[in-house]
C-alpha cells in the first residue's frame, strides 16, 4: 500500500530579509520536520511541489512554514493551517 500526496504551497511577506518556505510534516504527536525546502531570497520565501508516498495507513499531518533570517539564523515568522490527510 502506497497511496500518493501532492503537496503544493509557496510563502512570502514584505520584509526585506532573506526568507525560505519549507512543507513540514509530522505523524502521530511526532515534532514537525522538513519535507522539502524552497530556495529562498530576499524577495520571496520560494515555493514548492512534491509527492509523498505514505507507507502506512494513519493519518499524516502537513503545514507551510516561512523561515526568516534573524540574527543569521533562520526562525519561523509564520505557519499556515495543519492539513490532514487519512490514508487507508
Amino acid at each position: 500500500m502506497h497511496a500518493r500526496i501532492h503537496l503544493k504551497g509557496s510563502g512570502d511577506n514584505d520584509d526585506y530579509f532573506f526568507k525560505r518556505f519549507c512543507v513540514q510534516e509530522r505523524t502521530g504527536h511526532q515534532a514537525w520536520h522538513n519535507l522539502r525546502c524552497a530556495r529562498g531570497g530576499d524577495v520571496s520565501g520560494g515555493s514548492v511541489t512534491m509527492d509523498v508516498k505514505a507507507a502506512r495507513r494513519g493519518i499524516y499531518e502537513f503545514r507551510g512554514v516561512l523561515f526568516e533570517d534573524w540574527h543569521k539564523r533562520l526562525q519561523p515568522s509564520a505557519a499556515s493551517d495543519v492539513y490532514r490527510v487519512m490514508v487507508r
